[in-house]
């Protein structure tokens, strides 16, 4: 249990990384064998190409297993209402009566046979047929159903042997979508109806606007009425008729095709002589079917069956938005897409703004929330800026440097560099540990992925030896974040076989249960800031180091206020920014002084000026990076609402280094005993600060 979150941020990469692999099989098999799945003679005759990637049984099968419980009263209120059902079944001299018998063929749960039942035919008249077994369980259960002639399963494309001239009426609605042979399932119908009998198909039509037309090719069949009438004819059906139906909120438009569009009717002629059309063996084989081959045949249809659920997803919502567009909104986009987006703004305002103006707290609820922040957000971070997870370090620009990725990525490197070097601790403490014969030990504190731990390791050591000190350098990092700790393991296992001492734990800094007087360096880059109780935190950080020992540390800070207390404005800037990164109150960077004081660590050197200006162009990039589309999909995939807020608040920290409500300071205190620096020394130190 305790790495769960890690187990659950790679369990949600994997899911990504499957997915992606399900899509490019889905489009392979789309691309290079999808589109021999259709009769090729209907190819020759009408020139048809394309199929859907859910236009096949096995996606069908699929996509019914899930949907049979809610298509009655979630789909077909949207696609296939009343008023449409009885216009199409009395359209195109497609007469009923009760001496006459019908067949419903991908008949669903019902909702077609009831309207035919509502036209006068009497039920033991009708015959119903799905290869849904889901379906026909919720047809069933219907009362109006209940008498019929038989509720079976079976194949539209393989109807029953002695189906052959019993029928009076041929019934489809809401199937052709789904057949990969849609010629061969319209010479079954004028099989299985009798001379002078008529055929009646409802199904989509294609879409015009070329976004919806993707939509609904990447979805399953969505023909032309050119198609319908070349298919009808070629079957044989003479009389051929098409009646257009649309569901009233549409106000008539058409461009964005519709899932039920048309009703097309043809009459069996005398003379009729029965195609020789055949489904191709494979096909054939499939049908015979069963058991683990059925099983495997799911399996390889699963990819196709992922990836076309875009284009069912697009289409369940259509016809809402049309609704809400013509009912509600006058018939305009523009207001449409205001009354879609402007709530969701408004609902990401009202989340990164706070609801009152205090800090999120000191307790549990801070340290889970920073651990649940760097859990969540860590991969992403990772992915996008590498394994350093703190701001970078620009000393030499203007406002026309062009930066790239690697120049930010230097920019961190020279970060840890200037912190290390920004006074003379170093070299003091390595002379002391090579003088006591001992390793110098450095405590990281907020260590992230290890990077600057792994900085610390080999930085330390090659200073050390290019001075002529010899001493083993063994670097302890923490983290409140299982993740990251796993995750500085792994990416330190190298240097670790190298023979480099590198530990990470998962330690609360406030009390770490490390041993007293055990380092000689403790760093800090970019955690301060997360520390609820400071002072506490400096007493932890005393009682860690050894005497003549140094604490280093660069922390955001709030501005120092010098008789200008911060304005609502400022503040409710920083407490928003506290609410979405985990923090604590911000406090300027001379409180550390005070608390420093308090823990009896002494020579507090503050920069006389901030790097507030040093770290300027970090984060524009920062938002920038957010930005891009693959760290966009990442964002959405993650289904993480606390990485994206966490995104989106790069944008309000831009702002508080802008206006200088926030700032990016370093400071450096020591512990008293041990070997002291010379007062020449110390105020070299604070010359060059």
């Amino acid at each position: 249990r305790g790495s769960n979150g890690h187990q659950q941020v790679l369990a949600k990469m994997g899911l990504l990384r499957g997915f992606l692999v399900l899509c490019l099989i889905g489009l392979l098999d789309t691309f290079l064998i999808g589109g021999l799945n259709y009769d090729p003679v209907a190819c020759d005759e009408i020139g048809v190409t394309r199929i859907g990637l859910h236009q096949g049984k096995n996606e069908a099968f699929m996509l019914y297993f899930f949907i049979a419980h809610i298509y009655d009263n979630f789909l077909n209120p949207w696609h296939w209402t009343d008023e449409m059902r009885t216009a199409s079944l009395t359209s195109g001299g497609f007469d009923l009566g009760p001496n006459l018998t019908v067949a419903d063929v991908g008949a669903g749960t019902g909702f077609t046979t009831i309207g035919v039942l509502q036209q006068g035919v009497l039920p033991s008249n009708v015959m119903m047929l799905d290869q849904s077994p889901q379906q026909l369980s919720k047809a069933r259960a219907k009362q109006e159903l209940q008498g019929l002639a038989a509720i079976i399963e079976g194949d539209a494309e393989n109807l029953p042997s002695n189906w052959t001239g019993h029928f009076d009426r041929y019934v489809s609605a809401g199937s052709i979508e789904y057949w990969p042979h849609p010629q061969l399932a319209i010479d079954e119908a004028a099989r299985i109806i009798k001379v002078g009998g008529k055929a009646m198909i409802i199904g989509p039509v294609r879409a015009t606007n070329p976004i919806s037309r993707f939509f609904a090719d990447m979805w399953y069949l969505f023909p032309e009425e050119r198609e319908y009438e070349a298919w009808f004819k070629s079957a044989g059906f003479t009389d051929v008729k098409i009646s257009r139906v649309t569901p009233s909120w549409y106000e008539g438009d058409r461009s964005h095709g519709l899932i039920m569009g048309c009703a097309v009717v043809g009459t069996k002629p005398a003379g009729w002589k029965e195609p020789t059309r055949k489904a191709p063996a494979k096909d054939t084989a499939e049908k015979a079917s069963s058991g683990w081959n059925r099983a495997l045949s799911l399996v390889m249809a699963a990819p196709r069956f992922a990836l076309g659920s875009f284009g069912g997803a697009y289409y369940t919502l259509l016809p809402v938005a049309i609704y809400a567009k013509n009912v509600w909104l006058g018939g305009s986009w523009l207001a449409f897409a205001a009354a879609v987006l402007l709530p969701l703004l408004l609902a990401l305002l009202l989340e990164l703004a706070p609801r009152n103006h205090t800090p999120l707290g000191r307790g549990q609820e801070l340290t889970d929330g920073i651990a649940r922040l760097y859990n969540e957000s860590s991969a992403i971070w990772e992915s996008v800026w590498g394994e350093h997870m703190h701001t970078g370090y620009y000393d030499d620009y203007d406002d026309t440097t062009v930066f790239t990725r690697q120049d930010h990525l230097d920019a961190q490197t020279r970060m840890m560099k200037e912190l290390l070097g920004k006074w003379d601790h170093l070299l003091r403490v390595a002379r002391a540990a090579q003088e006591e014969q001992r390793p110098l030990r450095i405590l990281d504190v907020g260590c992230g992925v290890g990077g600057s731990s792994r900085f610390l390791s080999q930085e330390v050591q090659t200073q050390a030896t290019e001075s002529g000190i010899e001493v083993e350098v063994e670097v302890v990092g923490i983290t409140l974040s299982q993740y990251q700790r796993d995750r500085a393991e792994q990416l330190s296992a190298d240097l670790v076989a190298d023979g480099s001492s590198l530990t990470f734990k998962v330690l609360n800094a406030l009390e770490t249960s490390l041993d007293a007087e055990s380092f000689d360096l403790v760093w800090s880059l970019e955690s301060g800031e997360h520390m609820p109780d400071k002072s506490v935190w400096l007493r932890e950080v005393a009682r860690l180091l050894r005497p003549g020992g140094t604490f280093v540390c660069a922390t955001w800070c709030s501005r120092e206020e010098d008789g200008e207390p911060l304005t609502t404005a400022e503040t409710r800037l920083l407490t928003r920014i506290c609410k979405n990164y985990s923090l604590p109150e911000f406090v300027p960077l001379s409180a550390y002084g005070g608390f420093a004081a308090k823990a009896r660590l002494d020579d507090f050197h503050a920069t006389n000026e901030s790097w507030s200006e040093d770290i300027t162009p970090f984060w524009p990039a920062v938002i920038r990076s957010a930005l891009r589309p693959l760290t966009v999909l990442r964002l959405l995939v993650s289904f993480n609402w606390t990485t994206i807020k966490g995104a989106f608040t790069a944008f309000l920290m831009m702002q508080g280094f802008d206006d200088e409500t926030l700032n990016f300071g370093a400071f450096s205190v020591s512990k008293a005993g041990g070997q002291r620096r010379s007062s020449r020394s110390r105020r070299a130190s604070l010359s060059r600060a």
